[in-house]
């Protein structure tokens, strides 16, 4: 993941907030100075008027604390739009992966990596490539005014940094494993809450809350025994250092404590001495901090780049025609990693404006035929056509305004009626929706809302029926209007009765379309051209005879 890509929008932001960084840390780093003045100068030797140089003091602290808060808020507005613009940009990427992909990777590790991990690379390369700044600014600043003050005892300063250096060092390949596998932990049990939401109604009526409960308290265990295991890991690698910073506060104390009373050093240069020493042992102890959260953003980074290295899905460049003969598919052949082939060397030709029925035993193949057609799926051999080109050599955005496929799984999202009608597209009119709903039998239901458009239909379509939610679906996809109309089992949740007078009205208005209808039921398919079934024997074509549709007058096809 190229973070710089990202940042270089926001470069002029960026180099102001590192300009103003600058003046807040110098003025910052000012200030045991001018309280050395005030003691010495002012308070003691009463060379210069208190109240001026007080004022003077209170006024520059003033313009470093607005400084500082104007920094902060720029920051903050970089930042936001940062992460707007590296998760969309990941969120895109995703969307454009092989449909593999996502049958081999849980939702909930993919939410993590969205969520948690994007924002660690956000810190990592936004506030703490900021703090970095600043604390190395401060520690030179404090190295500089240390020698200004007295030389010998600054180089007496560095006498722990070997020591501090070390310890932090040793914990770096600790932190980092151990944050991978928290990570992991994590992204297990969100994948384990998404599907369990998404199940209450299977879970309830398998009186599995019981069971569910006590694996959700046991990740929450594990998760916990780990997160313990990080912060104690994290402890040691801050404690160390903050242990010898301690010890060596103490003996610098003692020793220009000594000095003082022995009149060799003022009380406002001893003063000023062990705040810049301070100081400077904070700035150690910030950039050891700093190398443990690079160690948890580096492993959020490698989690994020497994999948952004994932080469997107391949698309054409040509724009479908506008008129075509046939799709046909020539030995087209698919099976997933490691399985053995759903469809193998399939062949066909469905003419323009042809009605097909394909029909056969569950596990033949069928919907992975309208998956392959519609391109959610690429045949591993073989390749279909429409007309004499391949269809893979068109772009996705001009094939999917010529075919819409409705599966019997699609979803329905929360939101309205109208919202979800209104999904992907602009401009679409009320008389549009309702007229659509009106072909697919939804306009009486409608007409019984209070709210009519403005239904709210839950989640999933919760306050539909599986019927109603077919329906909704076969509405949605008449609005598209695409040539090439696939329904997959898209009426399996309707009895034959609706069925049949859904199909009635569905045939005038695909009277110029294409359609493919797979179905594991024969009822309702008079009205097709052709009925194909998968489930084996010798290739035969024939045309039906008219009327109903029986299991003798069905062309076999073996693939």
């Amino acid at each position: 993941m190229n973070v710089g890509a990202y940042i270089k929008p926001y470069r002029f932001t960026f180099v102001l907030v590192f300009l103003m960084g600058v003046i807040s840390t110098i003025i910052t780093a000012a200030q045991p100075l001018m309280g050395k003045f005030l003691i010495d100068e002012v308070l003691i030797e009463k060379r210069y008027s208190f109240p001026v140089v007080l004022s003077i003091c209170v006024l520059i602290m003033m313009i470093g604390f607005g400084v500082a808060l104007l920094t902060k808020f720029l920051y903050l507005r970089m930042s936001l739009r940062l992460m707007v613009d590296m998760r969309s940009a990941f969120y895109n990427h995703l969307l454009h992966l092989p449909f593999s992909f996502f049958t081999k990777n849980r939702t909930g590790d993919i939410l993590s990596r969205i969520n948690e991990d994007l924002t660690e690379i956000q810190r990592l390369y936004t506030e703490n490539v900021l703090q970095l700044f600043t604390i190395s600014l401060t520690f030179l600043l404090n190295i500089l005014l240390l020698f200004m003050l007295d030389w010998r005892l600054t180089f007496l300063s560095f006498l722990f940094m070997p020591l501090l250096i070390f310890g932090i060092h040793k914990f770096r390949h600790l932190i980092f494993t151990n944050q991978m596998e928290l990570r992991r932990q994590s992204a297990k049990n969100q994948s384990f809450m998404y599907e369990t939401f998404s199940s209450v109604g299977f879970i309830r009526t398998s009186h599995l809350e019981s069971t569910l409960q006590e694996t959700f308290k046991k990740e929450l265990k594990e998760i916990n025994r780990q997160n313990i295991k990080v912060i104690f890991i994290q402890a040691w690698a801050q404690g160390i250092p903050q242990m010898l910073i301690m010890i060596s506060a103490i003996l610098m104390l003692w020793f220009l404590g000594s000095r003082v009373i022995n009149g060799t050093m003022t009380i406002g240069t001893m003063l000023a001495f062990i705040t810049y020493q301070a100081s400077l042992y904070g700035t150690v102890q910030g950039l050891a901090q700093l190398y443990i959260r690079l160690q948890k953003g580096k492993a959020s980074i490698y989690r994020v780049n497994d999948f952004f290295n994932i080469p997107q899905e391949e698309d054409g460049e040509s724009l479908t025609p506008p008129s075509f003969q046939a799709i046909h598919f020539r030995d087209v052949s698919f099976a997933f990693e490691n399985s053995r082939p759903i469809v193998d060397g399939f062949n066909i030709s469905i003419r323009k404006g042809e009605k097909l029925g394909l029909v056969g035993e569950n596990g033949i193949g069928k919907s992975t035929i309208a998956q392959l057609l519609a391109r959610i799926y690429q045949p591993a051999s073989g390749a279909i056509y429409m007309d004499d080109k391949d269809v893979q050599s068109f772009s996705k955005k001009s094939w999917y305004e010529t075919v819409c496929l409705v599966a019997h799984n699609h979803p329905v999202w929360f939101g309205t009626v109208r919202e979800f009608l209104q999904l992907g597209k602009k401009g679409l009119s009320e008389i549009e929706m309702l007229n659509v709903l009106e072909i697919v039998g939804l306009n009486n239901w409608l007409q019984s809302l209070p709210q009519r458009l403005q239904t709210v239909i839950g989640e999933k379509g919760i306050t539909l029926s599986a019927g109603q939610k077919q329906r909704l679906l076969l509405a949605r996809a008449l609005l598209n209007d695409a040539d090439i109309f696939i329904l997959d089992e898209a009426t399996c949740h309707l009895d034959v009765e609706s069925e049949y007078h859904l199909f009635r009205t569905l045939k005038e208005y695909f009277a110029q379309k294409t359609v493919i209808v797979i179905t594991h039921r024969y009822d309702n398919l008079d009205w097709m051209d052709r009925v194909i079934n998968l489930s084996g024997g010798e290739e035969q074509y024939s045309q039906k005879k008219a009327g109903g549709m029986t299991n003798d007058n069905v062309s076999i096809l073996h693939g």
